[in-house]
């Protein structure tokens, strides 16, 4: 069991079997951190069907779905987790508010169309000066690198730009 104290008291984090860390099976909670520009602790989640973690707000004691990374924008407003699901050859990636509100949520790469092979994969995520998320694109069969920038249109669909050619 793992006991994080924030202001609105003690919350509870306790693993279910098997607790044989070789195993992907039960549930199992680890502490990996306090960030405390955002006053948030990043409670590590693990089970058989994901690689995700959650985050603990220290003055409302709310509990966030996050992942096993999460990275905060510079306005703190939003963040990105990255949650690793079994069995899928590539991350997903999700932007959440403060809220808890999901405000994009996707595949950390790119997907052909017809047979759903991996066409690119995302990586080395960080935030820009215009608080818009980019990241590294690697084209699966080429290795061809770029920089892609995840934006939101005027109708509030969100896309990514500056995609590399990948043969």
């Amino acid at each position: 069991m793992l006991e994080v104290t924030t202001k609105k008291g003690p919350q509870r984090f306790v693993d279910k079997p098997p607790h044989d860390e070789r195993e992907m099976d039960g549930l199992h909670w680890r502490y990996c951190g306090f960030n405390a520009q955002v006053q948030a602790h990043l409670i590590e989640r693990m089970d058989e069907s994901s690689y995700s973690g959650d985050l603990l707000l220290n003055e409302s004691g709310k509990l966030l779905h996050a992942g096993h990374t999460v990275l905060f924008s510079a306005s703190r407003n939003e963040f990105l987790a990255i949650k690793q699901v079994a069995g899928e050859d590539g991350e997903e990636w999700a932007i959440y508010n403060l809220a808890g509100n999901t405000m994009w949520k996707g595949y950390a790469g790119t997907l052909a169309k017809v047979d759903g092979a991996v066409v690119s994969t995302f990586e080395r995520p960080q935030w820009n000066k215009q608080g818009e998320l980019t990241a590294r694109s690697v084209c699966a069969s080429s290795k061809v690198q770029g920089v892609v920038t995840l934006a939101r249109s005027p109708s509030g669909e969100w896309n990514w730009r500056g995609h590399p050619k990948c043969s």
